[in-house]
């Protein structure tokens, strides 16, 4: 890439959603600019929504509700319409109801819940226990113990949000990086293909694969993102919602490609949790899975 070629780009980074991001664009300066302080003030909104452990969030207040109906703002109404339909094509292994096992656990203070603890957890975690309203936007939880955690989709809903701006403020090319989460669209200034590098788990400083892309979006689920090690015991955050236990993986790392970022993220987790050698016939059964890559 040419100095010409960088000068174009437009950067801004800060944190959200408890990760840094990281977005760039090309186009008219001015208007790139005004797209990105616009995505930045979107990611703040999002946040204040969709935060599962913020008060006043659309989420927890659902989740606090104790089964009565809740009105929510349709960014949110949106994310968990779409994110059923996730969870019901994984016939349950992505639930986003596992908020009533995820609150247990704190792998940053290594903080690990006891077993009746989790059994009593798992009793509440049944996705089809969402009652969604939407005339009135409004959702409800039939069981008043049970609480959702969009963390495993909302970043993929995001991403395809954003992308939006830019189009709209006539971006030429743009790179949307979530945290991992990596959107691409446009064209790059000099024409070539985008190329997404691959962490390696067991080194994740290290890029273990680069794949090349038109557009689309790579969503990478791994074991190594939050785990902690207590009293010689790995643990992970992909727990699985039949035991509230880290699910037991054949990979540490899966990267999903789709068009949108929301389809990826929305089944990454699912292909984490099937391996490579139960994949096949989920991926053959859902044509918006593009490429998938499974690193030991």
């Amino acid at each position: 890439m040419t100095d010409d070629c960088r000068a174009k780009w437009t950067e801004a980074r800060f944190r959200a959603f408890d990760t840094l991001v990281g977005l760039r664009a090309y186009g008219n300066a001015s208007a790139m600019e005004q797209a990105l302080d616009a995505a930045r003030e979107d990611c703040e909104r999002y946040e204040r929504l969709l935060s599962r452990t913020l008060p006043t969030s659309d989420i927890s207040r659902v989740n606090a509700a104790q089964g009565k109906w809740v009105p929510v703002d349709p960014v949110t109404f949106n994310v968990v319409e779409a994110a059923l339909g996730y969870c019901e094509a994984s016939g349950g292994l992505f639930d986003i109801t596992i908020g009533a096992v995820s609150k247990l656990w704190d792998l940053k203070q290594g903080i690990i819940p006891n077993r009746s603890a989790l059994e009593e957890a798992v009793r509440h975690v049944n996705w089809q226990q969402i009652r969604l309203d939407r005339q009135g936007h409004r959702i409800r939880l039939n069981d008043p113990e049970a609480m959702m955690d969009v963390g495993g989709i909302a970043k993929g809903w995001i991403a395809d949000e954003l992308q939006g701006l830019f189009e709209d403020h006539g971006g030429r090319g743009w790179v949307i990086d979530l945290g991992g989460n990596i959107l691409v669209g446009g064209s790059k200034p000099d024409g070539s293909p985008w190329k997404v590098g691959l962490r390696d788990p067991c080194a994740p400083e290290k890029t273990a694969r680069v794949i090349t892309l038109e557009h689309g979006s790579v969503v990478t689920s791994g074991t190594y993102e939050r785990s902690c090690v207590v009293e010689g015991v790995p643990y992970h955050h992909i727990l699985d919602p039949n035991t509230g236990m880290p699910a037991p993986v054949e990979c540490p790392s899966v990267s999903v490609v789709c068009e949108r970022s929301l389809d990826a993220e929305g089944f990454s987790t699912t292909l984490l949790m099937l391996g490579p050698s139960r994949a096949s016939a989920f991926v053959d059964a859902h044509p918006e899975i593009l490429q998938v890559h499974y690193l030991p």
